[in-house]
């Protein structure tokens, strides 16, 4: 059997692999839409709190407060998104969906729902229990490493 290190080591590996598998079907799922896996990851932040920062989204996701500039960014160029003036902060300015935005991501979270309901019926779900509690033990971990 493999060293408990060894197997945490392979999760973290196929974790990577599920993540850019993930992303090219996302971006092969909504390609008549423009909107690359990185700037649906902005829309998903924006859908969950909004508005939000750069700062703040750059926060939860464990990224650069640059790469959410650029992917905030080309979203504005698609006006997908506006900023608005931040009454707390001159240099951070706040972003939200346009209703262009809001109509996009709807539509692309239906096309995404349907997908993984199809995926879910092929895995217990036990399993997924499972899966979830496990990588949220790993995270916690990894948090307290910083």
């Amino acid at each position: 059997m493999p060293a408990p290190d060894s197997l945490l080591y392979n999760v973290i590996l196929q974790t990577r692999r599920l993540f850019q598998v993930l992303a090219t079907k996302t971006t092969a799922l909504h390609a008549d839409t423009g909107v690359t896996a990185g700037q649906r990851a902005v829309l998903e932040a924006l859908d969950q709190e909004e508005p939000r920062t750069v700062p703040q989204i750059a926060k939860e996701k464990s990224v650069t407060r640059q790469h959410i500039q650029v992917l905030v960014n080309e979203l504005l160029e698609k006006r997908l998104v506006e900023v608005l003036d931040n009454p707390a902060h001159q240099r951070s300015s706040i972003v939200q969906r346009t209703a262009r935005g809001r109509k996009l991501f709807s539509g692309m979270r239906a096309r995404e729902k349907r997908l993984v309901a199809e995926m879910a019926r092929q895995i217990p779900p036990d399993d997924l229990r499972i899966t979830l509690q496990t990588l949220k033990r790993i995270e916690e971990q990894a948090e307290l490493l910083r």
